[in-house]
């Protein structure tokens, strides 16, 4: 007896098989409810496998043909319970493995995925419910066969975007969870998603969550706004010219006392913003392989700028109260970047705009990104100002003439302390943006590693491909309380010095070049680049003189750029900086007061650094070299190969070149990764005070995508100004021209 019993108990198996061929059996609408309630009960409690395709097929049939809400409900949750690979939780690795037994039978069905996404249609809150689950629980596993088969049947994605109009939360935001699914990495899905009117219907979610104070569901449609814009040329000129960007805008507020933001949580605002400003950046940016055209970025652009949205950025940036929310602040800085980069109006925005400076003063906005940039203690605090002034200055003639004019003299009598003050009654001059940069690369102060190399690399934008501003700044005299080197002497005395061949500054060399940015900086290189015997092997004390040093060097060498040959004359011209030059590119500099012949000390502690200072000493060389034989000075093109040839060797100029050239923070900035930034996440404090990225060279060289072209076309052009040189100084002497006589039987008469 006891026997037959156990004979007489099925299997798991056994019991699935049975249930389904009551079901595939059942006479009326009570039995097909019985069979699946028992179907769910089971497929709840153990890890359910099906036996074939076939049984998918028949709950899918089941779905397709019955008109009962309930009986659709059912197999949903059958459904729901047979692929999820949590179910049942008391044996996890039985159920994920039935799980993907049975996704695979799902999946066999063509009809499987379209049979779910119609039941996204019919107004019961609980079959809307059961199929997002199980769409959900599906794409988690196959996503792009999923995407596949709603491609084929787009009204899937039209059912899909209709959810976001259900007033009942539970279903609406499980459906943005689904949109955002179903839409990633997929611009064709994006697309048919973005043109069903998803981008309304998300603000109005937006707008009636912000009413009650916003949740977090308003960053679930944020992010579902980034993700069909993404990669999505077509959806993002549906976004900007159908005006939902303009019904951001409010939500950019850095205003604490505005009543639209006032409403928010502190958190929740913060949150909120970052998301937009990820969106602005996604329709803004140019990002490599992004598909965008150069139209729609532009109109994206446009659009940036009259809907008020890079003013709001610009105050974001400067605000004192996102101060303390620096994941904002850097969001807010990338997408101001992609919103000015080579777009007149928007820079002319940004530089027109004054911010509130604390306590009670306003200043130009850019330098008060300058200031940001200087003042940053980490590399993650210092970047974000830095990239917006690169995309303003790079390639802009406009913002670039502009900013170089604020070199403007400070009248004589005024203290630098006065010119720090806010202009009024008394007579007192700002601080300008030139003169800061002026104040780091030529002060009286010694500037931190950070602070020399970005001034150095602001700089350098600021100049690069504009004649006119190299000569603006070369006309234009640095206010002399700035220099060291010229403490105790006025801007007319050292342009007598100059003329008259006194002060150590050659006739050749202009009065006013001599007392420019260019000028200061010729003077007080061969000082700075002179290593200590007693710091020379310690890095962090070394550091500060290494970065000025490597600072100065680039600032000469972008200078020279572009064969500007003022900026040439006055560099080959300078007593004493030309064998500096080459003692720097050879590796090493005579330490203060010391001897002709002794062994130069090395240029800085670390290698790395050591490479980056040589290569660009040998840049400022090669540039010289380059433009020498027009720039009229007293030393030739040959002449100074031969120099360079005798005291430097030709092989060692150009290995100097190809180090950098292929060094990586070189080959990042070539590549546009220079300042490949990773999203912000809310509450981020930034990163603590690295002081190996801040006293390295190499981590901070701030090289931009320009400095990197600008290098190899200048290794390539060298290579064929040496070769010419190296022929013509090796041919030899042509014969001196002897007229011949003319026999006088070739004489004809006319």
């Amino acid at each position: 007896m006891w026997g037959r019993m156990m004979a007489a108990e099925p299997t798991p198996e056994q019991k699935v098989a049975r249930l389904f061929e009551r079901l595939g059996g059942a006479a009326g609408p009570d039995d097909v409810r019985k069979a699946l309630g028992d179907l769910g009960e089971l497929a709840s409690e153990q890890a359910m496998r099906v036996s074939s395709a076939e049984d998918v097929t028949l709950l899918l049939r089941v779905l397709a043909e019955t008109e009962e809400v309930e009986v659709k409900r059912d197999v949903l949750d059958v459904l729901v319970n047979l692929l999820d690979a949590k179910t049942p939780s008391s044996a996890p690795d039985a159920a994920r493995a039935k799980a993907a037994f049975n996704l695979d039978a799902f999946l066999e069905d063509p009809a499987a995925v379209s049979a779910v996404l119609s039941c996204l249609e019919p107004e019961d809150m609980y079959v809307r419910y059961n199929a997002i689950q199980l769409m959900l629980i599906v794409l988690g596993a196959e996503r792009g066969r999923v995407q596949n088969f709603v491609l084929t049947n787009p009204m899937g994605a039209a059912a899909a975007t209709e959810l976001l109009g259900d007033r009942r939360e539970v279903v609406r935001n499980d459906a943005l969870l689904l949109l955002a699914e179903l839409s990633k990495d997929s611009g064709e899905i994006s697309r048919l998603i973005a043109f069903q009117g998803a981008f309304d219907r998300l603000l109005e979610i937006i707008g009636d969550e912000a009413e009650e104070g916003g949740s977090v569901i308003i960053d679930d449609c944020l992010v579902l706004i980034a993700t069909l814009l993404r990669q999505n040329p077509a959806a993002q000129r549906l976004f900007v010219e159908t005006g939902t960007l303009e019904r951001l805008a409010p939500y950019l507020s850095y205003d604490p006392t505005d009543p639209f933001t006032a409403r928010f949580a502190p958190k929740q605002l913060t949150a909120s913003q970052v998301r937009i400003c990820a969106i602005v950046t996604t329709i803004a940016g140019d990002q490599v392989g992004s598909g965008t055209d150069e139209q729609t970025l532009r109109a994206c652009r446009d659009r940036l700028g009259v809907s008020g949205l890079v003013k709001r950025l610009v105050g974001l940036t400067t605000s004192s109260s996102t101060a303390t929310e620096p994941s904002l602040r850097q969001a807010a800085m990338h997408s101001l970047a992609c919103a000015v980069r080579a777009h007149e109006p928007n820079q002319r925005i940004l530089i027109e705009q004054r911010v509130p400076v604390p306590p009670a003063r306003t200043e130009p906005a850019p330098l008060r990104m300058l200031a940001l940039a200087l003042r940053g203690a980490t590399r993650a605090s210092a970047e974000p100002p830095l990239r917006v002034l690169l995309a303003l200055l790079d390639g802009s003639s406009f913002a670039q003439l502009h900013l170089a004019a604020t070199l403007a003299p400070i009248p004589t009598g005024l203290s630098l302390s006065a010119a720090a003050g806010s202009t009024g009654a008394e007579g007192g001059l700002e601080p300008s943006f030139c003169r800061s940069l002026a104040l780091v690369l030529v002060g009286k102060t010694a500037p931190s590693p950070s602070q020399a190399l970005l001034a150095a690399a602001v700089l350098s934008a600021l100049v690069r491909g504009n004649s006119d501003s190299k000569q603006l700044l070369m006309r234009m005299a640095v206010e002399p309380s700035l220099d060291d080197s010229a403490s105790d002497k006025g801007t007319d005395e050292i342009a007598n010095s100059a003329d008259s061949g006194t002060g150590g500054v050659s006739r050749s060399v202009g009065s006013a070049a001599a007392a420019s940015v260019l000028g200061r900086a010729c003077r007080r290189l061969p000082g700075v680049a002179r290593p200590s015997a007693e710091t020379v092997d310690d890095a962090d004390a070394d550091a500060p003189r290494a970065a000025l040093t490597l600072a100065l060097l680039r600032t000469l060498a972008a200078f020279a750029d572009d064969g500007c040959l003022p900026a040439v004359k006055l560099i080959l011209d300078w007593p004493g900086l030309l064998p500096s030059l080459v003692d720097v590119a050879k590796g090493g500099a005579l330490p203060e007061g010391g001897q002709a012949g002794a062994r130069p000390l090395p240029l800085a502690a670390d290698f790395e650094a050591v490479m980056h200072i040589r290569g660009q000493a040998s840049l400022v060389l090669a540039r010289c070299l380059l433009s020498a034989e027009h720039a009229g000075t007293g030393l030739t093109a040959p002449a100074l190969f031969d120099l360079l040839q005798q005291h430097l060797g030709l092989d060692t100029l150009l290995e100097n070149l190809e180090s950098v050239r292929s060094s990586p923070p070189n080959l990042k900035a070539l590549s546009g990764s220079s300042f490949k930034s990773h999203t912000p996440s809310v509450g981020d404090k930034g990163a603590q005070p690295d002081p190996a990225a801040l006293a390295g060279l190499s981590p901070l060289a701030a090289y931009a995508q320009a400095d990197a072209r600008a290098l190899g076309k200048t290794t390539d052009s060298l290579q064929a100004v040496i070769l010419r040189l190296y022929t013509a100084a090796s041919a030899p002497p042509a014969p001196p021209h002897v007229a011949l006589p003319i026999p006088a039987t070739t004489l004809k008469p006319v």
